[in-house]
């Protein structure tokens, strides 16, 4: 990544959104290991819902101006 398109993400932001994702799916997979009723299907249904999640995270990230650059929270 250059210098210039560096300088255009607003990085704390971004850490907690995708670390809120890799969250959700360590919490997924604790219960997995933890409750066996959870390895039948609700555990394929619990993935599936996960990368809905993801997906809808990453159309947020796209359009929200917030995770650019000379952009904070206030959206100033």
């Amino acid at each position: 990544m250059t210098p210039n398109e560096r300088s255009k993400v607003n990085i704390k932001p971004l850490c907690r959104n995708v670390g809120g994702v890799i969250s959700l799916a360590g919490i997924i997979l604790i219960v997995a290991g933890l409750w066996e009723f959870f390895l039948s299907e609700v555990f394929l249904w619990a993935m599936i819902a996960w990368i809905v999640v993801v997906i809808f995270d990453f159309a947020f990230l796209m359009k929200n101006k917030s995770f650019q650059g000379g952009v904070d929270a206030n959206g100033k």
